[in-house]
């Protein structure tokens, strides 16, 4: 069978091109627990670290490990659309220690945690990912200008106490009925 002139021919396979599923950057976003987006948060690092413990084997010349002590460090950056990030940290840094002894008991003498959900929800890629980060808190107050930025961006220390995956997806190996890969679902809302 020929084809028509002008017609371009499609590929009767759609794994030739895996570049596509990819999961894209841009279709990155932060979300609150009430599903609204933070229009301003345009960069989430979150990292979950395991200290390494080295273990001396007995008889031999070889050193073991052991998993340790868990960190949970990043950043998060803002595009600044207020003053509401500064705010979070400044309210418990501007309490004296007699303040912060006072308030012992009440909110207000704790720095103030949130919960954040991550989003990759790229339609090309073979599925949506989220990640709930519950604890957070942030570690400084960022203050200043340049007359030179086009956007004013704030970067902040970021911690947190735990982390879920709302959904996520693995490949398989195998091969769905649409021809790309096989997927399962292995998010808590999955």
């Amino acid at each position: 069978m020929s084809t028509p002139p002008g017609t371009i021919s499609l590929a009767p396979d759609v794994m030739l091109n895996d570049a596509l599923w990819r999961v894209g950057g841009m279709h990155g976003r932060v979300l609150d627990l009430n599903g609204n987006v933070l229009h301003e948060a345009v960069e989430v690092s979150a990292n979950v670290e395991i200290d390494r413990i080295n273990v001396p084997l007995v008889g031999t010349s070889t050193t073991g490990y052991k998993p340790g002590r868990e960190t949970r460090e990043g950043s998060i950056t803002i595009t600044k659309l207020d003053t509401a990030w500064e705010m979070n940290i400044y309210r418990w840094l501007s309490q004296s220690l007699e303040q912060r002894r006072q308030n012992r008991g009440t909110p207000e003498a704790l720095m103030r945690p949130f919960s954040v959900i991550l989003e990759h929800n790229d339609p090309s890629a073979l599925g949506i990912e989220q990640w709930q980060l519950d604890g957070c808190l942030i570690w400084a107050l960022r203050l200043g200008i340049n007359i030179g930025d086009e956007l004013v961006q704030r970067e902040f220390p970021l911690t947190w106490s735990r982390e879920t995956p709302l959904h996520a997806f693995e490949r398989t190996g195998g091969v769905a009925a649409t021809g790309l890969p096989a997927v399962t679902l292995v998010g808590a809302l999955d």
